[in-house]
C-alpha cells in the first residue's frame, strides 16, 4: 500500500562502506532444498548444508505481516518452486504498486546465487524498521532463490550417480528425463524470446546448454514466466542470479544491438533504453566495489558480459515488459574456485551486492503520468481519450513553457493551423520517489475528423519537426524528471490543409517506468492496456493563418 511518506533516499554508498568496517561474522552455510545435514559430494569433499524450505517459512513466521511464502508450480520431480513475497499487508494484492522480481539457481552448480537472493530477501524482511520501509511499503517485491531445485539437489548427491557428462557437484541443467539415460535441459536457454536464434542453446540434449525440445518446454521457467505475465501484476525491474565472472550484465545477450525497445523503432540514435542501462549498471558495478573492492564488469551481456546467449531470462523480461532486467555474475571472477566457492564466501559475496540490489529497487519507485483528463491523479490509468490537459497546441511564443503551477485547462490551446509550424507543448508529471532521467516523450498524430476508436493504434504518424519531407522527423526527445515534480518538453507540428480535426498522442516511456505490456511490436498503444504513460488531446485545425 502507497504511503503518503517521501521515501528517504538511501544512503546507499554509505551501505556500501559499512560493512568494510564491521567485525568478520562467522561463516554461513550453503542451502539445500529440504535438508540439514552433512553431505559427502565424490571429489568435493564434505559440506553442511541447511534447508531453504525450513528458513524460508521461518522468514514468513518471523514477519508474517510483510512475508509471504507462495509456491509457484513445481519441477519436473515434484518440488516446489517457492517465492518470498515481500510487502507491507502482504495478504492483499494492490494493483497499484509496482513490482519487482530476483530470481536465482537456475544452473545447479551455482550455489552462491541461491544465497544471495534468499539473503536479499532476509535483509528486507530484518530492516523493515530502518531502511528497507520505504521499499516494502511501495513495491510488492518477489524473491525465488532456487528455481532448479531438481538439479540443485542432484548438484549435492551422496553417493553421486555415474554420469558420463559431467561429476554431480558441477552439474548444470534440470533433471528432465529425455530418454536413453541422458538428463537436462538447460533452463537459462529455455525462455521463449530469440528462443531458436543463431545465439541460442545447443540442439543436442547431452549438451549442457541445451535449450530443450520447445520455448517454456520446462515447468521450472513457466512458474516463473505466469507470474510475470499475470494482468494484475506489474514488473518493473529484474535482476538474475549466476556465477562466475563478477559481471552486471544487462539486454540485449542475443545480439549485439543495443538495447532497444520492441515498441521502439531502430533508427533512433541513441537508443532510448542503452542510456539508462549504461547509468544504472555502472552504477550497481560501483556500489560492489565499494564495500569490498571487488571489481565486477558492466557491460550489455552480448558484448562478452559474459558472451552471447539466446533463449535468456533477461532478454526475455526485457522484451516483455520493458522494464529494468539485469544479471549479476557473482563471485568468483575466475575459474578458481569457480563454481566450488567456498562458504566462507557466501557472507561477502551477499554484502557486496546488497546495496545494489537496493539501489535496483529504489530506481523503480519512479512514476509517469500524462493526464487523461483534468481530474486524473494517476491513481488507476483511465480510458478517456482526447481530453489531456497536459498536451496544448501553440499556447505560448517560442521559448516559453508553462511555468505556472496552474494546469492547462481542458479547451485552453487546442487550435492548430494546418500549413504552419504549430508549437505543441506536452507536461509529464514524476508522482514517484525517484528521478527519472532520460525519459523518452514521442507525439503521433491523427485525423480525427473520422476517428474509429476500434482501429486504435492504427493510422497514428509521427510529428514532423518543420513539415519539410526531406528532412528527418524528430518527434521524440529526451527529458529528467524529477520525482514528484513536472516537466514541459516541446515539439513543431505541422498538420496537412486536408485535416480538419486532429488527435495528438503522447506517449512517454522510460526504462524505470514502461508502458505495460506492448504485447505486438507493431502497436503504438493498446487500448486494452492504456496506461498512464499514454494520453491524447483532439485539436481543431484551422485552414488558414490567424491574422
Amino acid at each position: 500500500m502507497r504511503r503518503t511518506l517521501v521515501l528517504v533516499v538511501l544512503s546507499l554508498f554509505a551501505l556500501s562502506s559499512q560493512y568494510a568496517q564491521t567485525q568478520p561474522q562467522p561463516p554461513l552455510v550453503y542451502h539445500a532444498y529440504d535438508f540439514t545435514g552433512i553431505s559427502n559430494i565424490p571429489g568435493f569433499g564434505v559440506w553442511e548444508f541447511r534447508s531453504l524450505r525450513a528458513d524460508l517459512f521461518a522468514l514468513a513466521e518471523e514477519h508474517p505481516e510483510i512475508v509471504q511464502i507462495i509456491s509457484l508450480g513445481q519441477s519436473h520431480e515434484g518440488r516446489e518452486i517457492w517465492a518470498i513475497k515481500l510487502s507491507d499487508d502482504v495478504s492483499t494484492e494492490d494493483p497499484t504498486e509496482p513490482e519487482t522480481l530476483f530470481i536465482g539457481g537456475q544452473h545447479a552448480r551455482e550455489w552462491i546465487a541461491v544465497e544471495v537472493p534468499f539473503l536479499i530477501a532476509q535483509y528486507l524482511a530484518q530492516n523493515y524498521a530502518t531502511d528497507a520501509r520505504g521499499l516494502i511499503d511501495n513495491l510488492e517485491i518477489w524473491i525465488v532463490p532456487l528455481v532448479n531445485p531438481d538439479g540443485h539437489e542432484y548438484s549435492r548427491s551422496d553417493p553421486c550417480p555415474t554420469m558420463p557428462q559431467q561429476p554431480c557437484r558441477l552439474w548444470r541443467k534440470n533433471r528432465r528425463d529425455l530418454g536413453n539415460g541422458i538428463f537436462g535441459v538447460d533452463l537459462n536457454r529455455n525462455w521463449s524470446f530469440q528462443w531458436d536464434s543463431r545465439a541460442g542453446g545447443s540442439r543436442n540434449p547431452q549438451s549442457i546448454t541445451y535449450r530443450g525440445p520447445e520455448p517454456f518446454s520446462e515447468p521450472e521457467i513457466r512458474a516463473i514466466r505466469d507470474l510475470v505475465l499475470d494482468p494484475n501484476r506489474y514488473f518493473k525491474a529484474f535482476i538474475d542470479y549466476h556465477s562466475f565472472s563478477q559481471i552486471v550484465g544487462w539486454p540485449w545477450a542475443y545480439t549485439f544491438n543495443p538495447p532497444i525497445p520492441l515498441s521502439e523503432e531502430a533508427r533512433f540514435d541513441p537508443p532510448s533504453d542503452s542510456l539508462e542501462y549504461a547509468r544504472i549498471g555502472e552504477t550497481m558495478q560501483k556500489l560492489i566495489w565499494g564495500v569490498y573492492g571487488q571489481a565486477y564488469r558492466a557491460c550489455q551481456i552480448s558484448l562478452e558480459c559474459p558472451y552471447p546467449a539466446a533463449g535468456v531470462s533477461t532478454d526475455w523480461f526485457y522484451s516483455e515488459t520493458g522494464g529494468i532486467s539485469m544479471l549479476i555474475e557473482l563471485r568468483p571472477a575466475t575459474g578458481e574456485p569457480g563454481f566450488v566457492l567456498p562458504p566462507e564466501q557466501i557472507r561477502p559475496t551477499f554484502e557486496e551486492n546488497l546495496p545494489a540490489a537496493l539501489y535496483l529497487l529504489e530506481q523503480t519507485l519512479s512514476e509517469l503520468i500524462v493526464r487523461d483528463s483534468p481530474t486524473d491523479d494517476g491513481a488507476i490509468p483511465s480510458r478517456e481519450i482526447a481530453l489531456s490537459p497536459d498536451i496544448r497546441v501553440d499556447g505560448a511564443p517560442v521559448g516559453i513553457v508553462n511555468a505556472t503551477e496552474e494546469p492547462f485547462g481542458e479547451t485552453d490551446h487546442e487550435d492548430a493551423v494546418a500549413n504552419d509550424v504549430n508549437r505543441v507543448y506536452v507536461t509529464v508529471l514524476n508522482r514517484g520517489l525517484t528521478d527519472a532521467p532520460n525519459a523518452v516523450v514521442e507525439l503521433y498524430w491523427k485525423d480525427s475528423s473520422q476517428l474509429d476508436l476500434s482501429a486504435w493504434p492504427e493510422g497514428w504518424q509521427p510529428v514532423d519537426d518543420d513539415g519539410d519531407p526531406a528532412t528527418a522527423p524528430v518527434f521524440r526527445h529526451f527529458v529528467s524528471v524529477p520525482a514528484q515534480s513536472s516537466v514541459t518538453t516541446t515539439f513543431l507540428w505541422v498538420p496537412p490543409r486536408e485535416t480538419s480535426e486532429a488527435t495528438l498522442s503522447v506517449r512517454v516511456r522510460h526504462l524505470q517506468d514502461p508502458i505495460r505490456m506492448l504485447r505486438n511490436p507493431g502497436e503504438h498503444f493498446e487500448p486494452d492496456r492504456y496506461d498512464n504513460n499514454v494520453a491524447a488531446r483532439r485539436v481543431v485545425v484551422t485552414p488558414s493563418p490567424r491574422p
